[in-house]
C-alpha cells in the first residue's frame, strides 16, 4: 500500500525489509511451515495478469545479492535458487496446460502455509483489500479544492542503521519524532510542500490509508499520487475508533461505512481524523501504475500486501478464500471462491504478522467497492521449487 494503506484496504504502507548486504544472511522464521494440505491450484484469474506481475517481481528479486539465504520454515533458499526457482514458474505458467500445470507445481515446488491469525487453530489469514483512489483534484489551492497533501518536507530525517529505520526529525542535535498529523495540520509545519489539494479532507484521509491514487484535475487529465514516505508514527485504526467508542459495529466497519458516519457526523471529522497519527506524503508524477513498496507496479487481482517481517515476498504465493459479488443496489449478494497465484509486492501500515494480507483491486468504482467490504479468512502459501537430492 503500498497503496494499500493497502489498501487499507490499506493502503497504509511500512518500510519494506531488504537483504541488501553483500555478506550472507538468514532470517529465520516459524511464520509460514510446510503444508500439511495442498488446495487445488486452479486459478481462476487472468493469465496475463499473472505473467505480468510476476516478471516484475522477477526483475526485483534479480536485484538481491546472490548470496543473501531466506529461510522457509525448516528449509534455507540462496537468491540464486528463488530466483530460478520463480523464472521457471513463471515457463510453466506460460507453456502447460491447468491440469498439467498443477501436476508439475504439486511435484516438482515445495509448499509453505503461513501459519495465519494468532487465535486461528487451522492456519487461517484474514484477506482485506485495497484500491487506488481517483478524486477530483488541483495542482493548486482553488475553490473548492482547499484541502492539501503534502511531498516529503526537508526536515524529516530517514536514518537506516542496520536493518533498523527510524524516522524523526532533529531536535538540538537528537533524532525526535516527527510531527503528529494534528500538527501537521493544524500548526501548518509541511507548508511550502504541497503538491495537490482536494475538496474533501475524508478523500485526503483516505487517499493517506490508501497509500497512492489519482486526481481527476479541473481539464479532466489525470496525475498520479505515489506514495513517497510517511511521518513514522504508529498507525493507529480509526474504525477500531469508532468500534471501541460505540459508534460502529465492528462487522460493520468498511471503508464504504467509515466514510458515511463521517460525511454525517461532520464535527467529529478532525477528531476521528487526529486519533491516527501517522502522516503519508506523496510525490506527483504523470498517471501511471502505483508502486508498492517493493518498487515495482502493482497488478490489480495480482499484487499483496504482507508483513515481510514475518512473510517472505521473494517466492510465489497462492491465496485461497471467498470475495464478495454485488446485487444491482450495491448489497453483497453472495460470496465466491478466490483462487489466485499472487506477487508479494507491498506493505502496509495495518498489515501485521504472518496471518494478515491486503489484495490490490486496482480503482474505480467496483475495486472500491469490492476493497472496501472485503474481510473473509482463507489460506496462503508459498511456492519454491525443489532442490535436486
Amino acid at each position: 500500500m503500498n497503496l494499500r494503506v493497502n489498501a487499507v484496504n490499506t493502503i497504509l504502507t511500512v518500510l519494506i525489509f531488504f537483504f541488501a548486504t553483500a555478506c550472507t544472511s538468514v532470517r529465520p522464521s516459524l511464520q509460514y511451515k510446510p503444508a500439511q494440505y495442498i488446495p487445488e491450484l486452479t486459478d481462476n484469474g487472468d493469465k496475463a495478469s499473472l505473467i505480468l506481475s510476476s516478471e516484475k517481481q522477477l526483475h526485483r528479486l534479480a536485484k538481491l545479492p546472490s548470496n543473501t539465504i531466506i529461510q522457509f520454515g525448516p528449509d534455507a533458499y540462496d537468491a540464486t535458487w528463488l530466483h530460478e526457482s520463480l523464472a521457471y514458474f513463471i515457463q510453466l505458467q506460460k507453456t502447460k496446460s491447468p491440469p498439467e500445470l498443477e501436476h508439475i507445481l504439486r511435484k516438482e515446488f515445495n509448499f509453505y502455509q503461513a501459519t495465519g491469525l494468532s487465535y486461528s487453530t487451522n492456519r487461517k489469514t484474514l484477506f482485506t483489500g485495497y484500491f487506488e483512489p481517483v478524486f477530483p483534484g488541483s495542482l493548486h489551492q482553488e475553490f473548492p479544492y482547499i484541502y492539501p497533501l503534502y511531498s516529503v518536507p526537508d526536515d524529516l530525517v530517514v536514518d537506516k542503521t542496520g536493518s533498523t529505520t527510524q524516522i524523526g526529525r532533529m531536535e538540538n542535535g537528537t533524532l525526535a519524532p516527527y510531527w503528529s498529523r494534528k500538527q501537521i495540520n493544524l500548526e501548518n509545519r509541511c507548508a511550502t510542500f504541497e503538491v495537490a489539494y482536494l475538496q474533501d479532507p475524508i478523500d485526503v484521509f483516505v487517499l493517506h490509508i490508501q497509500g497512492s491514487g489519482k486526481i481527476r484535475l479541473p481539464d479532466n487529465s489525470l496525475r498520479s499520487l505515489h506514495f513517497a514516505g510517511t511521518n513514522g508514527l504508529q498507525y493507529k485504526s480509526i474504525g477500531r475508533l469508532l468500534v471501541d467508542s460505540g459508534k460502529m459495529k465492528l462487522a460493520d466497519v468498511n471503508m464504504e461505512s467509515i466514510r458515511d458516519y463521517l460525511n454525517t457526523h461532520p464535527k467529529e471529522q478532525d477528531t476521528i481524523f487526529q486519533y491516527n497519527p501517522r502522516f503519508t506524503f506523496f510525490k506527483l508524477l504523470e498517471s501511471k501504475s502505483p508502486k508498492g513498496s517493493g518498487g515495482v507496479g502493482l497488478t490489480p487481482e495480482r499484487s499483496i500486501a504482507i508483513d515481510t517481517s514475518t512473510l517472505p515476498w521473494q517466492a510465489p504465493a497462492f491465496v485461497s478464500t471467498n470475495i464478495p459479488t454485488f446485487n444491482d443496489e450495491g448489497g453483497i449478494k453472495t460470496y465466491q471462491p478466490f483462487n489466485r497465484f499472487m506477487m508479494a509486492q507491498d506493505t502496509g501500515a495495518a498489515i501485521t504478522g504472518s496471518g494478515r494480507v491486503d489484495i490490490f483491486w486496482g480503482n474505480g468504482s467496483e475495486a472500491e467497492k469490492t476493497a472496501s467490504h472485503l474481510k473473509e479468512k482463507g489460506h496462503l502459501y508459498f511456492l519454491v521449487k525443489k532442490k535436486p537430492l
